[in-house]
């Protein structure tokens, strides 16, 4: 199974895991991150998804996420294709950098695109798409035996 990772997903490893809700997040994202490296999943990622994690955070936070994005079986680029998408994704009210990140998660064959942000959940999900849109709890669990 291919899997593609929001910015919001990559970062939950550094925020505050005194809340219930993080903390769980943080988890299903080490589930997903060991599904990986077992081979069980395929991480895709995106030219949208690294100029994102540019903008984000600490150096050292930085460093961490450019490191771990280096499992990925495919990086998808920014093309005039995934531009048309991400326009047409638009139109479901999906902002501009959720839309580029839907449409590089379809043009790399992945199955699953997931997130933490709500927001980006609930619209994204009204959003004609190959791609199935979850929480990374909602994600972990369909992982689980």
């Amino acid at each position: 199974m291919r899997v593609y990772l929001d910015t919001c997903v990559w970062f939950r490893q550094f925020d505050d895991h005194a809340q219930p809700r993080v903390a769980a997040e943080a988890a299903a994202f080490w589930e997903i991150i060991d599904g990986v490296t077992e081979g069980r999943l395929e991480l895709v990622t995106s030219s949208a998804l690294s100029y994102e994690i540019a903008l984000h955070s600490t150096p050292d936070e930085r460093e961490t996420v450019k490191l771990a994005l280096e499992m990925a079986v495919e990086h998808v680029p920014v093309t005039d294709e995934v531009v048309a998408r991400s326009n047409e994704l638009l139109t479901a009210s999906v902002r501009n950098i959720d839309a580029l990140h839907v449409a590089a998660a379809e043009a790399g064959r992945a199955d699953v695109l997931v997130t933490c942000d709500d927001r980006f959940l609930r619209r994204a999900r009204r959003c004609q798409t190959s791609v199935e849109i979850l929480s990374p709890i909602e994600f972990a669990q369909r992982m689980s035996p």
